[in-house]
C-alpha cells in the first residue's frame, strides 16, 4: 500500500546490478530512467503511465500497470478511477481520450466559480429576506403608533351616547368593550341600586352588588360625573380597550345613556379586592384571614 511517485524515491547511486521490487503498491506516474541501473525491476501490481523505456523493458516485470507499450495491464476503468481519485487525469495508454471531464487545472477553478456564485445568490438571498423583515417591522411600529393616537382607529364617541364629547386625544372601540346594557336593566340587576346592594364607595364611583337576567352576578359602578372628571371614565374605558389581563378583574360592559351617570359593569368577584384582603377586620365572622 505504499504510494508516490518515482521522482520522490531515493535511488542509492553505488546500486547497479541490485534487484528494485516496488511490486503489489500503488506507486504511479511515469517511469524515470533511473532505473536502469539496476540488474533487476519488479513493477509490477502498480498504476504506473506512459511508456517505458528500452533500457528496462527486458529487465523489468510491469504487469497490471497502466503502461502503453507493455502487455498483461489493468483495464482503462480501473487506470481512470485510480487516477481520478488522485485528482490527476490517465492519460488513457497513449490514446486520444474519451474523458470529457476538464483537466485538473480546470476543474478547481469552474468549482471555485460555482461557489462564488454559490455564495453571491445565497447572499443576495439572505439580505433581501432581511430587508422585507425591516419594512415589515417598521411597518407594524407605525400601525401600532397610528392605533395608540387614534384609538384602534375608531373616531370620537358619537354625541348619541349622552353626556359631553370625549377629551382630546381619547377615542375608543366599543366593540372591544363588551356589551351595551341599557339603563333599565342595571336598575333591575341592582334593586334600583339599593343601599343593600351597595359594595362600597369607591374613589372613582360607587359600587353595586348587582344580578343579571339569567342569574350572572356582576359588579357595577355608579359614577356621578358631578362629583369627579367627567372624563375619567373615558380613561377608563380607553384603557380596557387596548389592555387585557388576568390580574384585571374583566370589563363585561358599559351603560352611557344618563347625562351625569355612567356605569361601567364588572365580572363579580366573590373574595373582593386586594385592599379588603389585605386590611380585612380579624374581628368578624368572615372565614377569610387578613394578609
Amino acid at each position: 500500500n505504499f504510494t508516490g511517485t518515482l521522482p520522490n524515491i531515493t535511488m542509492n547511486a553505488n546500486a547497479t546490478t541490485g534487484v528494485f521490487n516496488l511490486s503489489n503498491n500503488k506507486y504511479y506516474g511515469e517511469l524515470t530512467s533511473a532505473l536502469q541501473r539496476f540488474g533487476l525491476i519488479d513493477l509490477s501490481g502498480n498504476y504506473f503511465e506512459g511508456k517505458v523505456l528500452d533500457t528496462i523493458r527486458g529487465k523489468s516485470s510491469l504487469g497490471h500497470n497502466c503502461l502503453h507499450n507493455a502487455t498483461d495491464q489493468r483495464t482503462q476503468d480501473d487506470c481512470a478511477s485510480f487516477y481520478a481519485s488522485k485528482g490527476l487525469v490517465f492519460d488513457n495508454f497513449g490514446l486520444p481520450s474519451t474523458n470529457t471531464s476538464p483537466p485538473s487545472g480546470q476543474e478547481p477553478k469552474k468549482s471555485h466559480k460555482r461557489t462564488i456564485l454559490l455564495a453571491a445568490i445565497l447572499g443576495g438571498v439572505g439580505l433581501l429576506l432581511l430587508v422585507v423583515l425591516l419594512l415589515l417591522l417598521i411597518i407594524c411600529i407605525r400601525k401600532k403608533g397610528g392605533m395608540r393616537q387614534r384609538g384602534n382607529g375608531v373616531g370620537p364617541i358619537p354625541p348619541t351616547v349622552g353626556g359631553p364629547a370625549s377629551s382630546p386625544g381619547v377615542s375608543l372601540n366599543f366593540s372591544s368593550l363588551g356589551e351595551t346594557f341599557t339603563y333599565q336593566q342595571l336598575l333591575q340587576a341592582t334593586d334600583n341600586f339599593t343601599d343593600a346592594n351597595l359594595i362600597k364607595n369607591g374613589h372613582s364611583g360607587d359600587l353595586f352588588r348587582g344580578l343579571l337576567e339569567g342569574g350572572i352576578p356582576v359588579v357595577i359602578k355608579r359614577i356621578n360625573l358631578n362629583l369627579i372628571k367627567r372624563d375619567s371614565y373615558l380613561v377608563e374605558l380607553d384603557f380596557f380597550s387596548k389592555v387585557s389581563h388576568p390580574r384585571l378583574v374583566p370589563l363585561l360592559g358599559h351603560c352611557l345613556e344618563q347625562e351625569n351617570e355612567k356605569h361601567l359593569v364588572y365580572k363579580y368577584m366573590p373574595n373582593g379586592d386586594l385592599s379588603s384582603s389585605l386590611y380585612r377586620k380579624v374581628n368578624t365572622d368572615d372565614s377569610l384571614q387578613s394578609l
